[in-house]
């Protein structure tokens, strides 16, 4: 579960299928396989680089989250 602070926003910049691929304002990637908030929910990092990373999010989490909605340009927490 996560209980940390929201250190940053991010913009979701590509919807492929489930794969969402999100910039970020931090001057370092994540780490792949790294657990990541987004939105409260907790995603699994696939990719990342210093501007942007990857994560997949099924069908089922976006049925139960705000990212059934979710669209390009959208901010994130």
């Amino acid at each position: 579960m996560f209980t940390g602070i929201i250190e940053g926003r991010g913009t979701i910049k590509t919807i492929e299928g489930n794969v969402f691929t999100i910039t970020h304002p931090f001057k370092e990637g994540f780490a792949i396989g790294e657990s990541i908030a987004c939105n409260g929910m907790c995603a699994t990092v696939l990719t990342s680089d210093e501007s942007q990373f990857t994560v997949e999010i099924i069908e089922e989490s976006r049925k139960l989250t705000t990212f059934g909605a979710a669209k390009v340009e959208d901010n994130i927490n």
